[in-house]
């Protein structure tokens, strides 16, 4: 049971996070950027301009219903796989 064992600060969203202009900025779909070296840096900005500072590889994004809502852009998901972060939501779109 210990592999299954996580430890790393969270970082609660809440509801309604949307996957363009909130997760990660629209222009990075719209540009096909899927290096992670370039997305990291832009991870929630829109929302928390200092969390790409605090987050750390391990961490936990807390979100609450309608996480990553929207249309299926994957910048964000590219990003916080890069850093190892995890997502505990309420629901999200099956997309």
């Amino acid at each position: 049971m210990s592999g299954l064992k996580r430890k790393g600060y969270c970082h609660v969203f809440g509801d309604s996070v949307p996957l363009d202009e909130g997760i990660m900025a629209f222009k990075f779909a719209i540009q096909r950027v899927t290096d992670p070296k370039q997305l990291i840096p832009h991870l929630f900005e829109t929302i928390d301009p200092e969390f790409a500072k605090r987050v750390k590889p391990g961490d936990f994004v807390i979100g609450g219903r309608d996480f990553a809502y929207g249309k299926p852009h994957v910048q964000g998901f590219i990003a916080m796989n890069a850093l190892g972060v995890s997502v505990l939501c309420g629901s999200m779109p099956a997309k």
